[in-house]
This record gives structure tokens, sequence and C-alpha cells, in this order.
């Protein structure tokens, strides 16, 4: 097998680096190189990182200040050595055996990308509940329609480069308008499900709702169309149900029990916890206005620069 560089971004990750590099360092195949990204942090996650140089020749630190992880990654893929490029983000564990698992599959010549897989990282209820609403939960996964992302990939660095690179002026989204771009392009993909990252989650109601306000502010700047469709039918969810309060009020009371039912009945099953039938609406009410009022600036946002 060729080179493989893993390539992943950062900003003031001082509280998680160590554990990245260290899981990337105790990989059961070694990477030929790690690139590591720092957008300028004003924390002591570059020190850290310097002091970890120390001991491996192969950990490479490039500061981009004010780049965001689309620039950062294509900075970081095109200064690359290996042919091969996996990619993760902090704020991920990978497993021991997530970079031999995912670049198997590039012994078929044919195969230009390989998608990995993430499960949430969490020991409260609250963090369970949440990735119910940040992840793809093992019992819906399904390879049909799995699109990976940047947080468990590995490609070519030919198709990049074919594709493009990451769109360097979405901060969101980036990396699924970077698998519609290789896939315009052709590339072959193929999944590894074993090639698992562990996603920490959120700990905070405010930091959840914020993830979620950004991440649907992102998919209409973005214009990605499968999320954005889902924003539109929240608002469609909320709307009619207005409409309901005004003329089929008796409706409205029997139908809001019916979307709560909904909510706990897709996240039961993983949380596992009767904390959930609680948490879970709750949540549920979170993401929902979250991704309302974060469409809605991202609607303004793209309104106001294309008037510039």
């Amino acid at each position: 097998m060729e080179k493989v560089s893993v390539v992943t971004t950062v900003l003031n990750e001082e509280s998680v680096i160590e554990k990245l590099l260290a899981s990337l360092f105790n990989q059961s195949r070694q990477p030929d190189e790690i690139i590591v990204i720092d957008a300028g942090s004003n924390d002591r996650t570059v020190e850290k990182i310097r002091a970890l140089q120390k001991d491996s020749k192969n950990l490479r630190l490039l500061v981009v200040p004010g780049a965001n992880r689309a620039r950062g990654r294509n900075i970081g893929i095109a200064r690359a050595h290996g042919p091969f490029i996996a990619v993760t983000d902090a704020g991920c564990i990978p497993t021991k055996d997530w970079l031999k698992k995912l670049i198997v599959p590039f012994r078929n010549s044919k195969v230009d990308v390989v998608s990995g897989y993430y499960l949430p990282q969490g020991k409260s209820v609250f963090q369970k509940c949440l990735a119910v609403y940040t992840c793809v939960l093992p019992h819906r996964f399904d390879p049909r329609n799995f699109l990976p992302a940047s947080r468990s990939i590995a490609f070519r660095k030919t198709v990049w480069k074919k594709a493009g690179g990451y769109p360097k002026q979405l901060t969101t989204c980036e990396d699924l308008v970077f698998v519609e771009r290789l896939m315009k392009k052709g590339a072959k993909f193929t999944i590894a499900k074993d090639a698992i990252v562990h996603w920490r989650q959120q700990r905070s109601v405010g930091k959840a709702f914020r993830q979620l306000f950004n991440y649907a502010k992102g998919d209409v700047n973005a214009r990605y169309r499968p999320h954005v469709i889902r924003i539109g039918l929240v608002w469609l969810r909320y709307l009619v149900g207005l409409w309901l309060l005004k003329v089929f009020p008796l409706l409205l009371i029997f139908l809001v029990p019916q979307y709560f039912a909904w909510v706990i009945g897709k996240g039961y099953a993983f949380v596992k916890d009767k904390r959930a039938l609680l948490l879970l609406p709750f949540l549920q009410m979170t993401a929902d206005v979250a991704v309302m009022s974060g469409s809605l600036v991202g609607i303004l946002s793209s309104f106001t620069q294309s008037k510039r």
C-alpha cells in the first residue's frame, strides 16, 4: 500500500488534541504522516502539538490563522506526500483499526472514496439523546443512502483535485458538498462500516442549540438540497400547527401527543433510559427551534451576500 496521509483541522482544542493524536499514533496501521492544520488557536493547542512533535517525525503542524475547516483541509491535502488521504476531526477518537479498515478497499484500483463510520461518544443520558439528532445511529444505518462525513473518510488525492477540493467558502456542510462534487465527477464510493471514530457529543443545551443552529444555517448557505428539504418540512410542520390551532384546535390537541410519541419512538431504542421519555421531546423542540432560527439567519445572510 502506498503512503497514507491523515489530515485534521483544529481550533482551540487543547482539551482533546492529545487524545486525538494518541489514537492516531497507536493505529494498527500507522499513518505515514499526520498533518494538523491549526486555524489560529489562542489556547494551548499549538503548544501541545509541538511538544508531541519532538517524539514523532511524522507529525506535521501547519498554522493558518482564520482558515475554516474546508480551507484548512485543502491546504493540508495539497501539502500531503501520500496519494491516499484520510480525514477526521478534532473531537473524534478513531478506534485502533480505523485507518487499517478505512484503506483496505483501495486494494481495488477502481475505488476512489471510502466512507468510514462514526459513533456518538458520551456517558450522560443527555449526550445519548442528543446523538439521535446529530448522528446516523446504528439501527438506522442504511448503506444504500449513507453519505460520509469528514469525521471518517478516505479518498485518493487525485479525485480530491479533480473535484476541486472542499468548498472553501463554507464553514459547515462543506463535507457533504465535497461528497456531492466527488459524485458528480464520477468517483467510485464504497463503505467501510467498521472504520469507526467516536464523536464526542455536546454536554449542554446551549452548546447543542448552537451546533444545530449552525448546521441549519450552513445547510441553507450551502444550498444542500436534501437538508434544505428537511428544514422546509420542519417549517411546514409548525405552519400547519399554527393553522390547526386557529381552525381545528381539538385536532391539534390530538396530534401533539402523536408527534411526541413519534419522537420517542425514533430514539428510545438507542438511549434505553426512562429519562429519555422527557429528554427526547425536549431536545426535539430545541432542535426544531434551532433549525428554524438557523435557517432563517442563513437565508438572510445569503440574501445579504447576493446584494453585495
